[in-house]
């Protein structure tokens, strides 16, 4: 699952101007996403059903219905993990502040820097950035940005050939809890703003779920009321992060590249290594 590990990150401005957060040790695991989630289809004990599409959701008094193009399957709440474009999220008018697009390329040249890049001009790519990651035996070139496209990649890095991998990145969480509906992950915008990473919130979330929804269940209550336990808990653990970022988010995309090369040269002269990489 694990790829390989990094212990720095290097920044670059527009003008050319770097700075590098490090760390004494691993700072990042470089996972195989594909991996991983077939690691925890595996850890589910209850039935799975594979190669259905949900088709929509509607709810009751007692229960909610989920549809799929093979059937309806009835239960007494859903847990909205369906990503960015959540079904159970747009059902009940809950959506991120925005979405933007977030695309990788994959080459098969082999990369065991101990570092990631991360490259910002407002003149490619108006709010956010290009990255380069390791991946040992491959390599990873990415953006992420409201006008990221694979053209773009290809001229920044000098690259023509590669698998590509893309999906939308939702920013700004919506209400994650509702009458018999509680949503995590993507679909709750548990999205970290500053890098549009969102596993360890995710699974924090899920963890903080599965305490709350076996209370509900033991109660026999999947009211709103009772659900809220969920939000509470895991704004109080990462929810300030996620509010500071999206401040910090705002202020970005109003920056120009002098500003940005401003901030740069003031960072340069701070301790910068405890920074979340």
């Amino acid at each position: 699952m694990t790829e390989h590990t990094v212990s720095s990150a290097i920044l670059h401005s527009p003008s050319g101007k770097t700075i590098t957060l490090k760390k004494d040790k691993t700072a990042a695991y470089v996972i195989n996403r594909e991996k991983l989630d077939l690691f925890l289809r595996k850890q589910c004990t209850g039935e799975v059903k594979e190669n259905e599409k949900c088709t929509g959701v509607s709810f009751f008094a007692d229960r909610v219905e989920v549809a799929t193009q093979k059937a309806v399957y009835a239960a007494k709440m859903v847990s909205g993990c369906d990503g960015p474009r959540s079904i159970i999220g747009r059902t009940l008018g809950a959506a991120p502040k925005e979405t933007i697009n977030g695309i990788i390329a994959i080459t098969r040249e082999k990369n065991t820097d101990p570092f990631v890049e991360l490259w910002f001009d407002k003149l490619l790519l108006k709010d956010g950035f290009f990255w380069k990651v390791p991946r040992g035996n491959s390599c990873e070139y990415g953006a992420f940005s409201s006008d990221a496209t694979y053209a773009k990649l290809e001229t920044f890095f000098s690259i023509n050939n590669y698998e590509k991998r893309a999906g939308v990145i939702p920013f700004g969480p919506p209400q994650t809890v509702f009458d018999r509906a509680i949503l995590i992950g993507d679909a709750a915008a548990q999205v970290k703003p500053w890098s549009g990473g969102g596993v360890v919130y995710a699974m924090t979330a899920a963890e903080i779920a599965a305490g709350v929804i076996k209370k509900a269940v033991k109660e026999n209550n999947f009211s709103e009321k009772t659900l809220s336990a969920y939000e509470q808990q895991w704004k109080k653990s990462f929810g300030k992060k996620i509010a500071l970022g999206m401040r910090g988010r705002g202020l970005f995309q109003k920056m120009s590249n002098p500003q940005i090369d401003r901030l740069f040269t003031i960072a340069q002269k701070l301790p910068l290594n405890s920074l979340d990489m």
